[in-house]
Formats: structure tokens, sequence, C-alpha cells
């Protein structure tokens, strides 16, 4: 984070996630945590944490609609642009460019197939 940005503290509470619904296939825990996502981000804490937003629900909405297809990273154990740059038969399924579809495929069997998501 970068200290000197008037975005970068907040000092109140500002995650609640006790009934929280998947926002789409990418919002899974395996390639996003809202807490990692806001934290390594300062555009999305200036623009989400605010009074009166749900903020947890905003970072997740943003990921799924943007994130993910603008390679951000949402969580420290797993990077897009890593995974299907690792995996040839990914880029030939996919393409070079499309993380989301990585990303994806990351949830849905590269995880069980115990393919290094970093």
């Amino acid at each position: 984070p970068d200290p000197a940005s008037p975005c970068s503290k907040y000092s109140h509470p500002i995650y609640h996630v006790a009934s929280h619904v998947p926002k789409c296939s990418y919002d899974s825990p395996l390639v996003f945590d809202h807490r990692y996502y806001l934290a390594n981000y300062n555009d999305l804490r200036c623009a989400f944490i605010k009074p009166g937003i749900d903020t947890y629900t905003a970072a997740a909405n943003h990921w799924c609609e943007y994130g993910v297809k603008e390679g951000r990273q949402g969580i420290a154990g797993f990077n897009s642009r890593a995974y299907l740059g690792r995996y040839q038969d990914l880029q030939r399924a996919f393409g070079k460019t499309n993380i989301a579809r990585a990303t994806y495929h990351y949830i849905e069997y590269g995880f069980n197939e115990k393919r290094n998501g970093n």
C-alpha cells in the first residue's frame, strides 16, 4: 500500500462476511479473498471503503466484472498470468491472453490436479 495515498489507511472496521454468497464463478476462495484484494489495490480501497458501501460486495463484484479480466491478483496463492504462462496445454486451449478462462480452469480443474497456481 502507498502510505502517501489518503485512501491507504482506514481506521474503522470494513469487513463483514458472515453470510457470503459467491458473486460469480470466479468468486472462489481458491483465487479470491476480498481482504487481500483490497489490501493490494489502492484504487479499490479509495472507491469502496466509504460509509454506506458494502465493501466486500463491491470488491467481489469488481473482481467478477473487471479484476479477473484485467489480470489482477485476487489472492496471494494464485496468479492467473503465471498460471496461464506456465502451462502450454492451457495456452493451446484458451489462447495466451485469456486469463479469465485460465482462472476458471484453476478453480474447476487445476487445483484438484495439483497444478502450480503461482
